[in-house]
């Protein structure tokens, strides 16, 4: 769903083709909130360098600074991350 923007998800959160991103906390219901992901678009098993993007999903604040610290350390100099 494009939301009212026009704009599919992937191209708000600057997901582009070839990206390695990584997700965290993902719900089950990834692949239906944000779409299709663009082409050659590969998601990593594990939080390792480098990456272009990192998706965390949390639900309480506990914890997040120290998963951001470590996802930081994981992205490539001119990467991204997304907190839902």
């Amino acid at each position: 769903m494009a939301g009212y923007s026009g704009k599919p998800l992937t191209q708000k959160l600057g997901i582009k083709p070839g990206f390695c991103i990584f997700t965290t906390g993902t719900p089950a219901a990834y692949g239906d909130i944000v779409g299709k992901l663009p082409p050659g678009v590969t998601v990593a098993p594990r939080l390792q360098a480098p990456l272009d993007m990192v998706h965390v999903f949390a639900t309480e604040v506990a914890g997040l600074a120290a998963r951001l610290r470590s996802c930081r350390d994981a992205i490539a100099p001119d990467g991204m991350i997304w907190v839902s």
